[in-house]
């Protein structure tokens, strides 16, 4: 009996802990397990990544899109004035931004270019702010809050209007009694005051420009600041690497676009313009590891060259938005 309990306490004493072949095969099962249980947190943090770069490009190219429609569904608004401006005899210069330039160009609320190279653009917008072979866009409107008289500010183009007659002018503080100017009247007497705003939509190679700069692609817009003291830049929505425009002609004079060109030439043709095809490409803003971008985006009418851009053959994701926007102030004025 004592030989036997003896046999036993001793067994148990050399079988206590894991040999050296059975610690190996436990470190490389856990290490298996572990490298399993990285694989699957990297994969969901790259897919987390990839689905917020996705997410952010969806809102930035619908949010350029918004934008532009707001502004062009607004373009020619003039208050209460329903009479049309006189259409000026020669295409007016954005840049110019004298209170006679602005009474000349209103007549024209909606304008564009095809690119910066055949428009006087380059006085109000420097090369290094622009993108090549991208769309510009004028707008030309007042604000749909109207202004207090007596608190107007100085230097700014206010317009004031009836249903038949307007008045457009530069407000003047050191002028004596300068809100005299503002005299036009309706049924319910005085009639609201209203800023004017002209508004330059364009693409940038950079949200912010210059030595410290950056290189994403950004919608901007010149803004009118003062008359005589040109625009101020105002960035829109990052990741907008491309906008093309079509221009709808009504040349039956019922408020509706015949036919759709990428630029019109001469007055005639922009005052007949009542509808816009907005084409804007939308870039991520991060690059997609182990992507290569080998598409070709087609923007608009495909008979212009620049409508048809890639492939780019870089790792960055990309996106058209369209839309038709009626613009309803000079279509309606039409009907």
């Amino acid at each position: 009996m004592n030989v036997i309990a003896s046999s036993h306490r001793y067994n148990r004493k050399h079988q206590r802990g894991l040999s050296l072949i059975e610690l190996m095969v436990a470190l490389t099962v856990s290490l298996m397990l572990l490298a399993g249980v990285i694989t699957i947190v990297v994969n969901s943090n790259n897919n987390y990544a990839e689905l917020t770069r996705a997410s952010q490009q969806m809102e930035n190219g619908r949010y350029a899109i918004q934008l532009l429609q707001d502004d062009i569904k607004l373009a020619g608004f003039w208050g209460e004035l329903r009479k049309l401006p006189d259409v000026p005899a020669a295409l007016p210069n954005p840049c110019l931004t004298s209170e006679a330039d602005h009474q000349s160009a209103i007549g024209l609320p909606i304008q564009g270019y095809d690119s910066k190279a055949t428009s006087p653009i380059s006085a109000c917008l420097s090369d290094s702010n622009f993108k090549p072979n991208t769309d510009i866009l004028v707008i030309r409107r007042v604000s749909t809050n109207v202004s207090t008289s007596g608190q107007l500010k100085d230097n700014v183009m206010y317009l004031q209007a009836n249903s038949e007659e307007y008045w457009l002018i530069a407000e003047d503080l050191d002028r004596t009694n300068d809100d005299d100017f503002f005299d036009k009247v309706n049924r319910q007497g005085a009639s609201a005051i209203r800023e004017y705003m002209t508004r330059i939509y364009f693409i940038s190679p950079c949200n912010i420009c210059g030595d410290d700069g950056d290189s994403i692609p950004t919608l901007k817009r010149l803004d009118l600041t003062t008359v005589g003291n040109g625009y101020t830049i105002v960035p829109l929505v990052e990741g907008i690497e491309d906008l093309q425009i079509d221009y709808g002609l009504d040349t039956s004079g019922d408020g509706s676009a015949n036919s759709y060109t990428d630029e019109p030439i001469g007055t005639g043709n922009w005052e007949n313009v009542v509808a816009l095809r907005i084409n804007v490409l939308a870039r991520n803003l991060e690059r997609s590891s182990g992507y290569e971008d080998v598409k070709s985006y087609t923007l608009g009418l495909a008979n212009d060259l620049a409508n048809v851009v890639g492939p780019f053959n870089d790792a960055y994701k990309r996106h058209v938005f369209s839309a038709v926007v009626r613009a309803v102030n000079p279509s309606g004025r039409r009907e």
